[in-house]
């Protein structure tokens, strides 16, 4: 998975494909960076009849907060939706978010969780984090407080700077609730993910 950073949440902005295809998504991304939110929704809106995943999520993110358009919960998760089932991890991120919320659809912590779980299986420190919050707090299923420190383990592998930290913070927390061999358990089952890249499909 690329490399992200984020305009306010989770709104793509690199560029990784090839061609024209990267440069039209550059031109959109330069619009939106200018505050010509219209440009460059109307350019991510090609970009995406052309199946193009991060041009949807991106679209997905405008509707959602209303830029250049009235706030549109339902075509957010319409292209969020779409963008997830590509395998985009960011949009699978907002998909479970918005089941969670019960935003644009009836809450469902089950899709919620299983969405949530799709992300995490990326390099996407915030999804794995996110991952064990919910496994700690028993959204979606019983409370695992085992899985919920094999994902902070996973994804202090991946985080950075303020995010490493509350990682690290909130695993000394969830060690002191558990025994030696939870603990081994849930080291066991993140070096598992961090040399097949992958636990859940």
């Amino acid at each position: 998975m690329p490399r992200v950073i984020y305009i306010v949440a989770t709104f793509c902005l690199l560029t990784f494909a090839p061609g024209a295809q990267a440069d039209d998504f550059e031109d959109a991304l330069n619009a939106y960076r200018a505050g010509d939110f219209a440009a460059a929704r109307a350019k991510f809106l090609t970009l995406s009849k052309d199946g193009d995943t991060r041009a949807m999520h991106n679209l997905a993110h405008m509707y959602r907060k209303g830029q250049s358009v009235k706030v549109d919960l339902d075509r957010a998760f319409k292209y969020f939706e779409y963008a997830a089932k590509q395998g985009f991890n960011l949009s699978q991120f907002q998909i479970a978010r918005m089941y969670r919320r019960g935003q644009a659809v009836k809450a469902n912590p089950e899709k919620a969780l299983y969405w949530m779980r799709k992300a995490a299986n990326s390099k996407y420190a915030r999804a794995q984090m996110t991952l064990g919050i919910w496994y700690d707090q028993g959204v979606g299923g019983p409370r695992d407080p085992v899985q919920a420190m094999m994902w902070h383990v996973i994804a202090s592998s991946y985080a950075k700077g303020k995010m490493k930290k509350d990682i690290v913070e909130r695993l000394a927390k969830l060690k002191e609730d558990l025994s030696h061999s939870q603990v081994a358990k849930a080291y066991r089952g993140s070096k598992k993910f961090l040399v097949n890249k992958r636990i859940f499909d």
